[in-house]
Formats: C-alpha cells, structure tokens, sequence
C-alpha cells in the first residue's frame, strides 16, 4: 500500500490491499465455500419441503452462474430469502438459523484471515504469508464466528419472547386478555430487537477486524463495532461511502477489464476461425455455454459441432470462468481490506489508539508466561517440601547456631 496518511484517504486507497494473489485467493475461497454450502443447503431444504421456494433455484450445482450479472443477482435473491428467518413458518426458521450459521462460519475463516493480512500490511508495513493468517484465523475461530452470532442470537433470544407470548394467546378464554396485555410489553422485547438488527447489518464490516487487529473475543468484537458505530457515526459512514464509492470503481474496472479480454478472445478466434459468426456463445451477463452452431469454414478443416470443437470450447468456458471469479474474489478480499482500514481509523479516533498497535498473539503468549509466578508451596503436605527445594532459584533455610547446614541431627547431638 501506498504511504499511510491516517485518514480518509487511507480508505480510497485501499483498493491496493485487496490487489494481492493472497487475498484474492482467499477471496474466492470464501465464494466457492459459500458456493457449496448454498447448493448443499437449498437440497436439503426442498427435500424437506421448505416454504421458500427460491429454494429450488439456488440448488444447482453451476457455480458459473455466481460469476455472471444476472447469475448472482438471482443468487442474492435467493440467498437473502432462504436465510430469512421470519419469512415463513417455524421450520423455515429453524433452517434458515442453521443456513446462516453456515454462511457465518465460512465467511469467518476466508474473511478472519483476509482482515489479518489487510491489517499487518496496512498497520505494520509488513508484508505476511497466507499460512499466517489462515494460521490465526483457526486460533481465533470461534471469535471470528461468534461475534456476528452475538447478536444474532440476541435476537433470537427477544424474539423467543415473543413467540411464547403468541403461544399464551392461543389459551381458550384466557389467551386473548393474556395476548392484550402482554402487547403492553411489547416495546421492550421489540425495540433490542430492531436495535441489534439494525446496528449488527451497519457495523457487520468491523466485527473481523476487531478479532483481527486487538484479538478480541466474540463479546468485546461486536460489542467496539456497535460502540464505534455509536459514538462517531458520521465518521463511520463518511469512511464507508469513501470505502463503497472506490470500491465500486475499482470492481467496475476489474470487471471491464476481464470482459474486455473476453471478448477480445471471442471476437479474434472466431475470425482466424474464419466462422460466419461467433465461434462461442458469449454473454457477458449470463452463461458461456458451448461452441455456436454457426458454420466454420475450412481454414482449420474443423466442422461445426466436432468433438474437437466442442473440447476448445470447454476449455475456453473454464478460462473465462477463472476470469470471472478472479473478479469475485477481488470484490471479497476488498469488502475485508476495506474495512479493516476502516477499523484501525476509528480505533485511532475513538480510542486515540495508534494504527502501529496490532495484537500478536506469541507476543502475547510469551509475556504471559513470562509474568506468571510459580505455586506456592504446600507446606505439611508430604513430598511438598522436596517438591519445592528443586524449583529453580530455591533457597535453603540458614543455619542457625551451632547446626551444621545439610545436617539436620547436628544440632540433636551437641
């Protein structure tokens, strides 16, 4: 990354962290992760007969289709409606918990170890392995999942309230008085409703970071990300429109840049090909699917529909595909990159913390252990004694007159 100004300029630039083989790597990563546990998920959920039916999309094995436009927007749908967990009945509740939980974990590891990275690059001018942040993302992996589930249990726990007040409605008689008078506490289970939703979806972007940056465990991680958001919002929402503007422009660059080169190589095979059209149905905003049935003359002596031709086109459809996700994984170690930048800055404004300030955890270990003291000795317990004189740095007790020192019957015979 360029020189480290502190600011928000920090955050415009931070299009460069995410351009790096190690992170777009882990970028993707997370899709193909995201990718499996969708298809796995939507199956399961239509054999059990589940309410939404945006279910029976999302299980198709075609991961190209999350790399296209019109692709992930259907995916997003799908996604958004499945992981609801009040858009159906309770048993869509119960798999959409499990659905996002899933989700959460993937996300946790890929995106856990792009904000360690981001971070040590950004903050410490260092330049660190893959395995390094892999490696801390599975030590701090239950933070890395358990901070956006904090509040997302909350959530569940209020709305738990609720339903058990729906429950005592249904009493013959009784229920309805009970229904109308428990609406007199409503507010109360609602509004920690709404509050955490609200503030967990804001300021989902700094759950990570802070696991990644201060090691923080699940409750202090969600808890700073609602507390940064809270005490300095127009900050926050000036460096993530910063943040969204430049990303959006470094994305739509990539993305023109991968559909350019497409159809550069479309375009050129198809006339040294010498085909009357396009050798290979090309759409930039959906799928690339197979050789064209236009006919090719004889300059390669190859007929249209030959296995030959066939064979190239589905090499050609895995390259473009590598293209395209190339891009994806660019979008998801930028939304990390991004927000870890974003992190270290209000931790410097809120906090008055300085950007240098990372946890390590070895360092953190080892002063540990330097700082611990040894037991006490048990003093009257049998062996305790002996224990205690081979401790390192154990002193004898002084001899007094007329006793010998490591002669205790000295002083008994005198």
């Amino acid at each position: 990354m360029k020189e480290v100004k502190g600011c928000w300029t920090d955050v415009a630039q931070s299009y460069s962290l995410a351009f790096d083989i190690k992170k777009i790597m882990l970028g993707l990563g997370a899709v193909v992760g995201a990718f499996l546990w969708v298809t796995v998920a939507a199956y399961a959920y239509d054999a059990v007969g589940g309410a939404c039916d945006k279910a029976r999309g999302l299980a198709d094995l075609d991961l190209y289709r999350w790399f296209t436009l019109t692709g992930a927007a259907e995916v997003a749908r799908g996604v958004v409606s499945m992981g609801n967990p009040f858009a159906f009945e309770l048993k869509h509740a119960v798999a959409a918990i499990i659905f996002d939980a899933g989700l959460f974990a993937i996300w946790a590891y890929f995106g856990g170890s792009i904000c360690r990275l981001s971070a040590l690059e950004y903050g410490r001018d260092e330049i660190p392995a893959m395995g390094e942040g892999m490696a801390y993302a599975r030590r701090k992996f239950s933070a890395y999942l358990f901070t956006p589930l904090a509040p997302f249990f909350g959530i569940l726990g209020f709305s738990i309230c609720l339903l058990a007040l729906g429950l005592l409605g249904r009493i013959p008689y009784v229920g309805p008085v009970i229904l109308a008078l428990g609406h007199f506490g409503v507010p109360f289970l609602a509004a920690p409703i709404a509050f955490m939703a609200v503030l967990g979806i804001i300021s989902f972007g700094l759950m990570a970071p802070a696991v990644s940056v201060d090691g923080k465990d699940a409750f202090e991680g969600w808890s700073r990300a609602f507390g940064y958001l809270i005490w300095s919002p127009g900050r926050f929402f000036a460096y993530s429109t910063v943040g969204l503007l430049a990303g959006a422009a470094a994305i739509l660059v990539g993305a023109l840049f991968c559909e350019t080169a497409i159809a550069a190589s479309v375009k050129c095979v198809a006339l040294g090909l010498g085909c009357s059209g396009e050798w290979f149905a090309y759409d930039w905003r959906g799928h690339c699917p197979c050789a064209c049935a236009a006919g090719c003359s004889s300059a390669l002596q190859v007929p249209s529909g030959a296995a030959g031709m066939n064979s190239a086109a589905s090499l050609a459809f895995f390259v473009f595909m590598m293209m395209r996700a190339a891009v994806a994984g660019f979008a998801v170690a930028y939304y990390f990159s991004c927000n870890s930048v974003i992190y270290l800055l209000m931790r410097k404004a809120v906090d008055r913390v300085d950007i240098k300030e990372i946890c390590d955890l070895e360092e953190a270990d080892e002063l540990a252990r330097e700082t611990s003291l040894p037991a006490p000795p048990m003093i009257g317990v049998e062996g305790a004694d002996d224990a205690a004189a081979d401790q390192p740095g154990a002193q004898q007790k002084p001899a007094s007159d007329g006793e010998m020192p490591g002669n205790p019957e000295a002083k008994d015979g005198q």
